[in-house]
């Protein structure tokens, strides 16, 4: 096992090969099963050549250690590789295959998983108390046990090669080494991008998955709150607003994480009880008929990320939305406000956090509640004549190191940039329990900008199927040729 560094490194991006592969664009392309290709292969794509035996799991997972040894120095996104785990894994893996052995969702496909988050043996991080300014103070620990993300994917058959960093400080963007991948998740928002591993596991609480995943250009996603169960062993409260979920760089890599990982458990008491469905079902069905509804910015956001915009990211979110007409989908511009002020969300992240020197004022905390069963009906009535409500993921390309530390130095303090200007359209999510969604759709100045697509509970499905429709026709899949 070994704990990775990084160094400051004006190296060219790191994504120079096609950027995001278009659903099925590589089914035939695994003359490619070169060790090149192995990079962009996404997982479900790699999973139908290991079960044909046209790749050994063995090769993959060297395949993607020896690229995190080449290229991390430059990211700085992988914070420890467990080199012998990943290797003895794959190892069982292929013999597995070579016994004819039933396997899993994800046998022999590697996977990142941020540093947040338990697993047996690695050094982690937990949280255990916010600071003054709203930051959160880590305690460094080594895992007892796997919690039940990991132990699932282990379950599923996914080789597990390390971890990715939470925030920031020392990680680059992959299209832009002198560019932010976003926070929280950062580094594997950076991983993903950067082509580390076909899937990444990070956490979100406000949009930590998916404002990252916008800024590197890959899809990320989190469930139904409860359909993917969570435990945190280091502390016994629940924080209910935060989800894992996947970050990945093809749409049905999303949904196959999903299948993997939700279902109900005993060991959460907030995990739905019913068994969830195939969520790639509706992957590639007619989607005509289905009723979309776009929100520049939810009717409040202009007010204080507005200042932040980069020039025409909107139009062109929202035009890439609208061609999906073309697909019989129908589409719709809301006028409705959902508000969602940044210290109501606060007042409710503080009040179900695990300790807080702080605790929040009775009175604030029942403003927030007031504030959400508010949005709640605002959102109720949107969906009953919309399938799902897309906006843009965050308003502005991923700004540069020198950019982010101005705006959070002087203009506001860390945690409120964060969930005014980059988490706004993302927190609703975490603060509803809906399921959403950001998915790549093309590129402004060289960088990618995601579209957001939320649902309400239980429309995962529906969800995948517009994200799949979305990436097939992004400009950024053009450019790959």
């Amino acid at each position: 096992m070994t704990r990775s560094t990084s160094q400051p490194a004006t190296e060219q991006p790191l994504v120079q090969d096609p950027p995001t592969p278009s659903p099925g664009s590589l089914s035939t392309a695994s003359q490619d099963a070169g060790q090149d290709s192995l990079t962009w292969t996404p997982a479900w794509r790699l999973k139908e050549l290991i079960d044909q035996r046209e790749v050994s799991p063995v090769d993959v997972t060297k395949h993607f250690l020896e690229r995190i040894e080449e290229h991390n120095e430059a990211l700085g996104a992988v914070s420890f590789v467990d080199h012998a785990g990943a290797i003895a894994a794959a190892q069982q893996a292929e013999r597995d295959v070579l016994r004819g052995e039933s396997l899993g969702l994800l046998h022999g496909v590697p996977v990142l998983i941020e540093e947040v988050v338990e697993v047996t043996g690695w050094p982690f991080y937990t949280y255990s108390t916010f600071r003054t300014d709203r930051s959160m103070e880590p305690l460094h620990l080594t895992g007892r046990r796997d919690e039940i993300v990991p132990e699932r994917l282990r379950a599923a058959g996914a080789i597990l090669l390390g971890q990715t960093k939470v925030g920031q400080d020392g990680v680059r963007n992959p299209w832009d080494l002198n560019r932010v991948p976003g926070q929280s998740s950062g580094g594997p928002g950076s991983a993903a991008g950067a082509g580390f591993a076909p899937l990444n596991v990070a956490a979100d609480g406000a949009g930590s998955v998916r404002a990252p995943a916008a800024f590197c250009g890959v899809v990320g996603m989190i469930a139904t709150r409860g359909r993917i169960p969570v435990v945190d062993w280091e502390n016994l409260a629940p924080w209910t607003h935060r989800q894992l979920g996947p970050m990945a760089r093809d749409t049905r890599d999303a949904g196959l994480f999903l299948n993997a990982a939700a279902g109900p458990s005993g060991r959460d008491c907030y995990a739905l009880p019913d068994t969830p469905p195939d969520f790639t079902h509706l992957l590639g069905a007619d989607p005509a008929g289905i009723r979309l509804g776009w929100t520049d910015d939810f009717g409040f956001s202009e007010a204080k990320a507005g200042q932040y915009d980069t020039p025409g990211l909107i139009g062109f979110t929202r035009a890439a939305v609208g061609s999906l007409e073309a697909d019989g989908v129908a589409f719709t511009n809301l006028t409705e406000t959902w508000a969602g002020h940044e210290e109501d969300f606060f007042s409710f992240m503080m009040s179900v956090a695990p300790t807080s020197p702080h605790p929040v004022e009775n009175a604030k905390f029942a403003a927030s509640v007031e504030e959400r069963n508010r949005m709640w009906k605002t959102f109720e009535t949107s969906f009953a004549t919309h399938d799902l409500i897309l906006s843009p993921t965050v308003r502005f390309i991923a700004p540069t190191r020198e950019e982010w530390d101005h705006y959070t130095d002087h203009d506001q303090q860390a945690g409120a940039f964060i969930m005014d200007a980059e988490c706004p359209h993302t927190r609703l999510a975490n603060w509803m329990g809906f399921p959403a969604l950001t998915v790549p759709v093309g590129l402004i100045n060289g960088m990618p900008v995601g579209v957001h697509i939320m649902g309400p509970p239980n429309s995962e499905p529906t969800i995948l199927q517009v994200s799949q429709l979305l990436q097939a026709a992004s400009t950024m899949n053009a450019a790959a040729g």
